[in-house]
């Protein structure tokens, strides 16, 4: 049976593909893309959550969308409680719609240092150095500035300049040059380190998510179907070898064929998680569960790590870019424009660092949010510290065999001492810009959180307190050569399984030292290489 287009549908199962991607997140819209227009192939994509909501488009706008509809875009994951931040458990959202996480995030396009793919390399992995994944960066980018060899100008994710530059980020910069550090015009150029404005994943003025962008082009009979409300309850596994995905659609359980090969692309909870629940995982684990062994693979799931982040406020007098008249004035600069306060992210503008020389790639990412979220006072900004080079690692564990049931999501913040040394050196740092005579003189300062003169123990005590996520999860389903250590190989097939491979943040080795977004779209134009047998 040919695959037809339904987006939501409820009748009508597709009973065979070639190619079963399963997750319509970043890396899984980009595969689809690329195998629905090269290989002539019949692509089915199952998304559990909804299609992309247009609601989400205008950027200021959308995260307030989101947020308010949490329930119905996202999995509202929880962590287990945190030994380290006094049993604290923290909600990790994920993107439940057509984009994943992509359609809700807040836009930063940051590739990650250099360094993070030869790291990858240097680990066993082929092909993952950083001038090997650079061409496919580029493949997938239409940047609104000149091409070159670090930007696209042809692909199919709309990549900006910052549209909107508030006083508050103006002086920000200033204060990080008069602190030592140099300003970059391109995190994603020859000068990936210092302090700049962040590039975005918009274009004129609106958000790209990866399923407009990528996947909408080509949903279309007997090329491309996209099934939305399909979740997955496992991958069918026969002597070795997946052949096809079991998934629940309005309480009906339904089975699709795979002729060719599974994708799992679900991201770094649900794809350790699916995995499992095949029986891919640590045989001792799945047992407890009553789930029958195909492959004992003691990877799965393990090495999970985030970027943590701890807010560094500042009272400001400057005044606020969300206050009434502002928003008055930005709603008509928008539509007539595309340009403005309503084009923003909260956090146009920040700085990648090393907090210490000599460190193999920067450790410490500023993100600076020209309104501090709650629950701080509004009349605030945020040095928001984040550690991007992390040592932490925690796991993703079944709860039950049920596939409704929400995995056992432990990330082990702060379980290696180094992270709160680094936190530690970050946040001096952003003391430093704050106490800066470009902070002063503007009219930002003095410190709140977690506030001047504080002990080193009190400081401690604040950063426990106040860790959040950055929404960065990775290395569940990790890559590598040794099938007792890593997941997938380097060209992302499933160890032990033939048939299957993944292609999300899940197989990071190393998270990158930065947003996760777009190396997971990377990832995604590798896979699709990888499946069509180009490299």
């Amino acid at each position: 049976m040919s695959p037809r287009v339904r987006r939501g549908s409820r009748s009508l199962p597709v009973e065979e593909a070639d190619f079963v991607i399963v997750g319509a997140g970043s890396a899984g819209c980009v595969v689809a893309r690329r195998l629905g227009e090269s290989s002539g192939a019949r692509v089915l994509v199952l998304e559990a959550g909804g299609p992309y909501s247009h609601g989400l488009d205008v950027p200021l706008v959308s995260l307030w969308f989101w947020s308010r509809r949490a329930a119905s875009l996202t999995w509202p994951h929880v962590t287990a409680p945190q030994s380290q931040l006094g049993g604290r458990r923290l909600a990790w959202p994920t993107g439940k719609l057509a984009g994943g996480s992509s359609s809700i995030n807040a836009m930063i396009y940051l590739r990650g240092h250099p360094a993070c793919f030869d790291r990858w390399a240097a680990l066993g992995n082929r092909g993952w150095s950083f001038a090997e994944c650079l061409p496919h960066f580029v493949r997938s980018e239409r940047y609104d500035g000149p091409g070159s060899e670090f930007h696209g100008t042809s692909g199919p994710l709309g990549v900006s300049e910052s549209r909107y530059r508030p006083a508050s980020a103006e002086v920000f910069l200033a204060g990080c040059a008069e602190a030592g550090i140099p300003i970059t015009p391109d995190f994603n150029g020859a000068t990936p380190e210092g302090a700049g404005f962040y590039q975005l994943t918009q274009w004129h003025g609106r958000r790209v998510s990866a399923g407009p962008a990528f996947l909408e082009p080509v949903v279309e009979p007997g090329r491309v179907t996209l099934l939305t409300g399909a979740t997955i309850t496992r991958i069918e596994i026969e002597s070795g070898r997946a052949c096809g995905v079991e998934y629940r659609l309005g309480g009906e359980l339904r089975r699709v064929r795979a002729a060719r090969e599974v994708i799992l692309a679900a991201g770094a909870l649900h794809s350790p998680a699916i995995l499992m629940r095949s029986g891919v995982g640590p045989a001792e684990h799945l047992e407890s569960h009553g789930i029958r062994v195909a492959v004992d693979s003691p990877a799965v799931g393990e090495h999970l790590h985030d970027h943590p982040g701890f807010p560094v406020v500042f009272r400001s007098r400057v005044p606020r870019p969300n206050r009434l008249a502002s928003l008055a004035a930005g709603a008509p600069e928008y539509a007539l424009r595309r340009t403005g306060l309503f084009t923003s992210n909260l956090c146009d503008a920040g700085a990648v660092l090393r907090s210490t020389p000599g460190l193999e790639v920067p450790d410490v990412q500023i993100v600076f949010h020209w309104k501090a979220l709650a629950p701080h006072p509004p009349d605030t900004v945020d040095l928001h510290l984040l550690v991007i080079d992390p040592k932490s690692r925690g796991s993703v564990r079944l709860r039950s065999s049920d596939p409704l049931a929400s995995p056992v999501v432990d990330p082990g913040y702060l379980t290696d001492p180094a992270d709160l040394r680094t936190a530690e050196r970050g946040i001096e740092i952003c003391r430093t810009i704050g106490r800066t005579g470009a902070f002063r003189s503007a009219g930002l300062g003095p410190e709140m959180v977690p506030g001047e003169g504080s002990s080193r123990e009190a400081l401690h005590e604040s950063m426990r307190c106040g860790l959040t996520t950055g929404y960065h999860p990775a290395g569940t389903c990790r890559m590598g050569p040794n099938p007792a250590e890593s997941v997938v190989d380097d060209r992302l097939r499933v160890h032990g399984i033939t048939g299957l491979r993944v292609a999300d943040a899940s197989i990071m080795p190393e998270v990158v030292s930065a947003n996760t977004n777009a190396a997971a779209l990377m990832i995604g134009e590798k896979c699709a290489v990888f499946v069509l047998g180009r490299a």
